[in-house]
């Protein structure tokens, strides 16, 4: 597939969270996801959701807004809508968890999201994923949604 074509089959990302943070999203009343990446969602795509331990596809979402932000300034705008607790959003603004290292990125990217949908029975994940999370295409949602 070309490169061009590929982009155009673009609708979103699958990012990978723990399951505690997944919960947050799909059980509670918060609607955003906070992420270091330089990563580019328009309003309306669509995010599915990685529990990298369990190596399971398990919801998703659709972005509503994405902003950059600074960490504190998305702290004190989102605190109580993010899928990160306090103690663990401090330590995620501060360091990476995949290398421990201090953060090279300075603005988090903040991710408003409507239509969050926990998948009723979770998706085997179809290919290797990364911390930092994939592209999604048509076919791959289409491939997931069918899969459940």
């Amino acid at each position: 597939m070309t490169e061009t074509r590929q982009k155009t089959n673009v609708i979103g990302a699958i990012f990978p969270v723990l399951a505690k943070d997944a919960s947050n999203l799909f059980e509670g009343s918060r609607d955003t996801f906070v992420k270091f990446t330089n990563f580019s969602l328009p309003d309306g795509s669509r995010i599915v959701f990685y529990v990298s331990c369990q190596k399971l596809l398990v919801g998703e979402g659709r972005v509503r807004h994405v902003a950059k932000l600074d960490p504190a300034d998305a702290w004190t705008r989102y605190k109580g809508r993010l899928q990160l607790d306090r103690e663990d959003y401090d330590k995620y603004a501060r360091f990476s968890p995949v290398s421990k290292e201090p953060r090279k990125l300075k603005m988090i990217t903040v991710i408003e999201l409507d239509n969050l949908r926990r998948y009723r029975k979770p998706v085997r994940a179809f290919s290797s994923m990364t911390p930092s999370g994939h592209y999604l295409t048509k076919e791959q949602l289409a491939a997931i949604r069918n899969a459940k």
